[in-house]
């Protein structure tokens, strides 16, 4: 046998194993020493974790086991060079064979470089001065950049998408990620993918999730984008419009208004600019047309003359619940519908109160409540039979539209037998449509595109986004048609194309509805949730999608 090597055999296992025991025992015995105040080491052998501790000062103290081990949890240090072995061994506080936490002399390079003015007079760093928690994941002397107290930028960014902005919310209720598929009856995959950015946050997700975490859709999406309505000079318009909305129908004082017939002139010229997606001119003109109409409708007598100026009151709200609603301010929208409904006991007109569910049953829809929508909308139907059977053309168009936003309502239920309820409005929605000799009177934009829109829209919710891409890709739009509805329709297979994994006609989808409705596509959630999937998809993002993604503000 060669001197300097262990006996062959069972002598020589059981000899070097009892040198390894002897060693790990002569670890521990040094960790328990009293002149090691952490207790805390790392046993490289069995790599156990680094712990952390205080000092008799109460002061936060780390310490650094050495770099070549598995699950080593890095520490920038005091000048923060992270975990670089070529950092001094005093500065990674490593010496010798024992781990001991990083001491700042007074007269020390450390401290004349790092430390500031009025620390500790035992020389460690003071708590409002030393780096945040190191995270695991250092590895192999590989530094991770941490967030210290000083740096410019302290707090961490807003997340910018949907998925980020649930995993915040969910976190700070203290929830699992199962809790929340629980509570918004989803599944764990799907609120995984949302939050980790690998899955696009639908509408029906995020208003499940919202529903469950109590709080408003927009406080998901992020609505309203401030920094883009800056950016298009679109805030100033919605602090008149606001107290316009605001005012109980009560007249001005100082206001002269004009004709009723030039009134009229100005509200239709506004809601052609609606339908073509447009609506600068309507945030710039609405204010000062609803101060007009309330003087008017003040002065004049009881006839259809003060009825005809009801009406024009109520186009006003409308078109103002427009505007603040594409723009995000969804409770001012609905507070405008509050005020157009009380222009309906004076407008004479029978079937206004039925618009009015139509535009609130959007609400529900947009904030996770469709069996509301659903009740309220099944109490109206049934007055509107009678006028639809004697051929009455409003009748017809107010019952077909809510043919349309139930089959829409009962896709986004998630009960069994949905897609059978919407199979059934889209057919009943059809009929109606092809015995409509043209557009409607309230805005509804009901007619035969809008029904096969619709009935492409609602697969994309019922979870058939082949079919819906099939059915979209039918589709041809007449000329001159609603621009504002063609626009959602290209957002919606912009949506599907990517969730397809199509993703360059998802791009070439989102530019369609840029070209089309550009206000209406910039300040839509799910043109964001789009192009937030499309970044980070594999490889690097285009040229056009960067761009894309800097005009929506990502």
């Amino acid at each position: 046998m060669l001197p300097g090597l262990p006996p062959a055999g069972r002598e020589g296992r059981a000899r070097s194993v009892g040198v390894r025991r002897t060693r790990a025992d002569q670890r521990r015995k040094r960790r328990e020493q009293p002149d090691d105040p952490l207790g805390a080491g790392r046993d490289r052998r069995r790599r156990r974790p680094i712990g952390r501790s205080t000092n008799g000062d109460g002061a936060r103290l780390r310490v650094r086991g050495h770099r070549g081990h598995r699950g080593y949890r890095g520490y920038r240090g005091v000048r923060g060079r992270g975990c670089s072995p070529t950092a001094p061994a005093r500065e990674r506080g490593f010496r010798g064979d024992r781990f001991q936490p990083v001491r700042v002399g007074a007269d020390s390079r450390l401290s004349r470089r790092s430390h500031p003015p009025g620390g500790s007079e035992r020389g460690l760093i003071p708590p409002e001065h030393r780096p945040g928690r190191v995270p695991f994941g250092c590895r192999f002397g590989r530094g991770v950049s941490m967030t210290h107290a000083t740096d410019k930028h302290p707090v961490p960014p807003m997340p910018v998408s949907v998925g980020a902005r649930i995993r915040a919310v969910r976190k700070a209720r203290g929830w699992m990620q199962h809790g929340l598929a629980q509570r918004a009856g989803l599944s764990v995959s799907t609120i995984s993918k949302v939050e980790s950015g690998h899955l696009a946050a639908s509408p029906l997700v995020t208003a499940a999730c919202a529903r469950a975490l109590r709080v408003s859709v927009t406080d998901l999406t992020g609505q309203p984008y401030m920094d883009a309505l800056k950016a298009d000079e679109l805030e100033i318009l919605v602090q008149p419009l606001r107290q316009a909305i605001a005012n109980p129908l009560l007249p001005g004082e100082d206001i002269e208004p004009r004709e009723p017939a030039s009134i009229r002139a100005d509200i239709a010229r506004l809601d052609a600019t609606r339908l073509r997606g447009e609506y600068m001119a309507i945030g710039a003109e609405a204010p000062a047309l609803i101060d007009e109409l309330l003087v008017v409708v003040d002065r004049l007598p009881e006839g259809r003359e003060r009825e005809a100026a009801y009406r024009l009151l109520a186009d006003a709200y409308r078109l103002a619940r427009s505007f603040v609603g594409k723009l995000g301010f969804t409770d001012l929208s609905l507070l405008a519908l509050d005020r157009m409904q009380q222009t309906i006991p004076h407008s004479g007109d029978p079937y206004l109160h039925t618009a009015v569910v139509y535009y609130r049953s959007e609400y529900f829809l947009h904030h996770g409540f469709p069996e509301i929508a659903l009740r309220e909308i099944g109490r109206v139907e049934g007055t509107l039979d009678e006028p639809v059977r004697r051929g009455d053309p409003q009748a017809a168009s107010v019952r077909g539209a809510l043919y349309l936003k139930s089959a829409v309502l009962h896709s986004r239920t998630r009960k069994p037998g949905a897609a059978g309820e919407v199979a059934a409005r889209i057919g009943e929605a059809r009929e109606l449509a092809d015995r409509l000799p043209g557009p409607d009177a309230y805005g509804l934009i009901f007619d035969s595109t809008n029904v096969e829109l619709h009935a492409a829209s609602t697969q994309l919710d019922l979870g058939e986004v082949g079919r819906m891409v099939e059915m979209g890709e039918r589709i041809r739009m007449p000329a001159g048609w609603v621009r504002n509805r063609e626009g959602h329709h290209h957002m919606d297979m912009g949506r599907a194309y990517e969730l397809v994994g199509r993703r360059g006609d998802a791009l070439a989808a989102l530019e369609r509805a840029r070209r089309t409705a550009p206000a209406q596509t910039r300040y839509h959630p799910t043109t964001r949730e789009t192009v937030h999937a499309l970044l980070r998809a594999r490889g690097t993002p285009s040229a056009e999608l960067r761009g894309y993604a800097r005009w929506i503000g990502v």
